[in-house]
């Protein structure tokens, strides 16, 4: 397998998911789910990382407005590859210590502030469109696109639910 495809890749980022009104006031409060009021309304944010397979490895369900390299070094504890490809948002020292720690190498675009940008591979960065094919895919679904449920539980087990039907349509 060569280094720019397949399980030696990993590409991580998020995706809003707007919660329909249906899915607001859950049993419990909305304060106990994963979903924040931001400018365009209540939001839940799904953070991934899928190999270079476009194959899912990792998913965590958030709050809409909690900042996506937070989340990262979650995302990539169970995550086998040799290199990490994120968008500028993931331009953290911290996140870069991390990847560095675990044996990968990162590939992401500096952010406009940084002092000291490091440097990444063009043609490499170019394959991270398969996180986001990823999410085109799942997104396909009217239940995930709009969040109906009311729970976390019940929202993530239909996220993998679409996940599954897309591996056996091989869509993928």
């Amino acid at each position: 397998m060569d280094s720019h495809g397949g399980k030696n890749l990993c590409m991580i980022d998020s995706t809003h998911i707007k919660v329909h009104r249906d899915g607001v006031n859950p049993a419990g409060g909305k304060e106990k789910q994963v979903m924040k009021r931001t400018k365009d309304g209540l939001n839940t944010k799904l953070h991934t990382a899928v190999d270079g397979r476009c194959q899912p490895q990792s998913l965590i369900l958030t709050a809409g407005s909690e900042a996506d390299v937070v989340h990262a070094p979650a995302l990539l504890e169970s995550v086998e590859a040799r290199k990490v490809l994120m968008d500028k948002v993931y331009d953290s020292d911290a996140l870069l210590e991390i990847i560095a720690s675990k044996g990968m190498k990162a590939c992401t675009p500096p952010r406009s502030n940084r002092v000291a940008p490091v440097a990444y591979d063009k043609e490499l960065y170019k394959k991270r469109h398969c996180v986001e094919n990823f999410f085109e895919k799942i997104k396909r679904m009217r239940r995930i696109s709009t969040r109906y449920d009311k729970t976390d539980v019940s929202f993530m087990a239909f996220v993998l639910l679409s996940i599954c039907t897309l591996s056996l349509r091989n869509q993928f």
